[in-house]
C-alpha cells in the first residue's frame, strides 16, 4: 500500500498493491470510503494476475540432430507451451506442446549449430514472459562404410572397410561367436588402416565382427560384418559328409526280375541284390 498525502485525520490513498497472489488468477476487488462512522458504497473491479513463466529451462541431452529440453511448470493453469527456437543462421521454428508437459525433444536440427530456445506459457490469448536458453547440437560424426569380409580360412578372415582420410583417430574391432557370444577378441587398428586380419579362430564357426571408429576420443556407432570360417581339414569334411549321409534315405538297386522295394528299405541279402552302404 502506498500513501500519497496525509492531512490531520485524513488518509488519502492513490494506489494499492496486493502481494502473495496466485499467478494467472482472476481476483475481485472493492474499495469503500470510510469516515468516522460512515462509509460509502463500494467501488468494485476485477483483475487477473499475469501468467508466471516456466522455470529452470535446461538442455538435458543433445545429439547431432536432436535436443531434449526440460523445465518446471509454472503455478498458473495453462493451455499450452509455445517453443520457439532459432538457429545461428536465422532459421526460426515454433512448436506448441500441451500445458501438462515438462519436457520436449526438438528434432530435425542441424549438426554443429547453435540454437536459442524460448518457451512461453499460454492460456487463451494470454502469455507469460519467455524463458530462454542457448545450446549447440553435436557436430556431425564421420562414419565407417563398405565393411566386407574376405580371405576366409578355417581359423582367420580379412576385415576391410572405407572411411574418410583423417576422420578417425583409431579403429576398435570386436570379434565374437555370433551364436554363443563367446570366444571374444578385441583389436585396435591405426587411423590409416583400412583392413585388418583376424586370426586364432575356430573352424566352421559363425563370427560377428563389430567395427567402431574412434572420433575425438569417443566411439561412433558400430558397423557389423558376419562370416563363417571354413572346415578345418579332411576329417571335418568326412564327419560332415557322414552326418549328411545319416540323414539321407538309402536306396536299393534291384536286379532284373526282382520285386521293387520302397525307398529306404533294404532287401534280404542274396546274390540278386547289391546295396549301397
Amino acid at each position: 500500500m502506498s500513501v500519497s498525502r496525509v492531512f490531520k485525520k485524513y488518509l488519502y490513498i492513490s494506489n494499492f498493491c496486493g502481494v502473495g497472489l496466485r499467478p494467472g488468477t482472476e481476483y475481485g476487488m472493492g474499495v469503500t470510503a470510510v469516515t468516522e462512522e460512515r462509509e460509502s458504497l463500494p467501488t468494485t473491479t476485477n483483475a487477473v494476475t499475469a501468467l508466471d513463466a516456466p522455470k529452470d529451462l535446461t538442455v538435458a541431452e543433445v545429439t547431432e540432430t536432436t535436443m531434449t529440453l526440460e523445465w518446471k511448470r509454472p503455478l498458473a493453469k495453462l493451455d499450452s507451451f509455445r517453443l520457439v527456437y532459432v538457429s545461428a543462421d536465422g532459421h526460426r521454428v515454433e512448436e506448441v506442446v500441451p500445458g501438462s508437459s515438462e519436457s520436449h525433444v526438438l528434432r530435425g536440427l542441424t549438426p554443429g549449430m547453435l540454437y536459442t530456445v524460448s518457451i512461453i506459457a499460454e492460456r487463451g490469448r494470454r502469455t507469460s514472459a519467455p524463458t530462454t536458453i542457448s545450446a549447440p547440437t553435436e557436430e556431425e560424426k564421420p562414419s565407417v562404410a563398405d565393411v566386407t569380409v574376405s580371405d576366409v580360412s578355417w581359423d582367420s578372415f580379412l576385415l576391410s572397410w572405407s572411411a574418410g582420410d583423417g576422420a578417425f583417430e583409431a579403429f576398435l574391432i570386436e570379434v565374437t561367436d555370433a551364436e554363443t557370444g563367446g570366444e571374444w577378441q578385441n583389436h585396435t587398428a591405426p587411423a590409416d588402416a583400412r583392413h585388418f586380419a583376424i586370426s586364432g579362430l575356430s573352424s566352421s564357426t559363425w563370427y560377428r565382427a563389430s567395427l567402431y571408429g574412434v572420433h575425438r576420443g569417443a566411439l561412433v556407432d558400430p558397423v557389423f560384418a558376419d562370416t563363417i570360417t571354413a572346415i578345418r581339414d579332411a576329417f571335418d569334411a568326412v564327419m560332415v559328409e557322414r552326418a549328411n549321409t545319416l540323414h539321407t534315405p538309402r536306396t536299393a538297386h534291384i536286379q532284373s526280375g526282382a520285386v521293387g522295394l520302397p525307398v529306404g528299405t533294404s532287401p534280404a541279402p542274396g546274390p540278386w541284390c547289391e546295396q549301397d552302404t
